[in-house]
């Protein structure tokens, strides 16, 4: 069974952890975990002040060369009734405030309240490290599952 509208919109506004799916150069899948908020129709996530390997990020990198990107969010539980997931096949855009426009510096702002709003941790951790980037991601496409 699929996911309803309304409860895709309700996962998207609120489950705390998604997947970000993207593809390097040499087509080679890159899978890692991230926090996101729903804001103006898209899914947006920080480069944020948690530590990180590399720089650029190996998203960010894979992102300005192929912006065609996924987000898998999930439930497991020991009781297979209780089963479902989430993906969204996605077009990343990687967002640098410093030369962001007016709209989108307006929806960044945004999506930022959102974040330390969702995510309690970002009193402690910056939501933004240097320089100040965001992933904002458009839905293309949406697939779901669900066991009930």
């Amino acid at each position: 069974m699929k996911l309803s509208a309304d409860i895709i919109e309700q996962r998207l506004s609120h489950w705390p952890v998604a997947r970000l799916a993207t593809l390097n150069t040499s087509g080679q899948p890159h899978q890692v975990p991230i926090v996101f908020v729903w804001r103006a129709g898209k899914i947006w996530s920080p480069v944020d002040g948690k530590p990180k390997h590399g720089t650029p990020l190996s998203r960010v990198r894979n992102a300005l060369a192929n912006p065609a990107a996924s987000i898998l969010l999930d439930q497991y539980d020991e009781d297979w009734s209780q089963l479902w997931w989430l993906r969204v096949d996605v077009k990343l855009e990687i967002i640098y405030l410093d030369g962001a426009n007016e709209i989108t510096r307006s929806e960044a702002q945004e999506a930022i309240a959102g974040l330390k709003q969702k995510y309690p941790q970002y009193k402690t951790t910056a939501v933004l490290n240097e320089p100040p980037t965001l992933l904002a991601m458009t839905p293309i496409k949406y697939r779901s599952w669900r066991a009930k």
